[in-house]
């Protein structure tokens, strides 16, 4: 199963369960030219973003736990390449 890890794009749909909680610089996109998104709350963005991957790992383990062999029968790897490429400046937190 393939989940899409938090990315530089920063581009997420629904930043409702962050907006307001992080001091926020917003990052925009001058060149016009491609590159990162214009993001107007890039640590909401990001947050939203980990939280997906939480949602999507805990259906996982779910479906698992679900099948009766969790710990037993099968064995749940995570695994991603995290070097981000994200402008350190706006997760030095």
């Amino acid at each position: 199963m393939a989940i899409t890890p938090p990315h530089a794009d920063w581009d997420y749909p629904d930043l409702s369960g962050y907006q307001g909680k992080f001091p926020e610089t917003p990052y925009i996109n001058r060149n016009g030219k491609g590159g990162f998104k214009t993001q107007m709350a890039p640590k909401a963005a990001y947050a939203s973003m980990v939280t997906e991957v939480d949602r999507s790992v805990g259906k996982i383990i779910s479906l698992m736990k679900e099948w009766g062999g969790v710990g037993k029968y099968y064995l749940c790897l995570f695994v991603g390449q995290w070097r981000t490429h994200t402008p350190s400046e706006y997760f030095n937190w």
